[in-house]
């Protein structure tokens, strides 16, 4: 698939695929659904704004960028979906924010 990174080992329980990945088109998606910036994720990931600019705009990042962003992701409540049809992002109902008080 072209654009798709892929990460060795996916931590999901679920995922029959041994794989799991975060393209730069569905992290531009899940930050719409969770209404952060750049500078947000970048804050929220511990990675650089333009580090975030370059995955986003389709630069190949490193496996620990992609790790980082997808992690972030799915601690916020993101779920990434890919179909045969596809890809996008799910956002969780209600959204978890990881920066919210236990």
């Amino acid at each position: 698939m072209v654009g798709a990174f892929l990460l060795p080992e996916c931590p999901l329980a679920s995922c029959t695929t041994g794989m799991h990945d975060v393209t730069p088109s569905q992290c531009r998606m899940a930050r719409a659904a969770l209404d952060w910036t750049r500078k947000e994720l970048a804050l929220r990931s511990g990675l650089g704004m333009e580090t975030v600019y370059r995955f986003e705009t389709g630069r190949k990042p490193h496996y620990e960028t992609v790790e980082r962003l997808r992690s972030t992701f799915t601690a916020a409540g993101v779920v990434l979906v890919r179909s045969g049809e596809g890809e996008g992002v799910l956002l969780r109902h209600p959204p978890v924010d990881p920066a919210a008080p236990g």
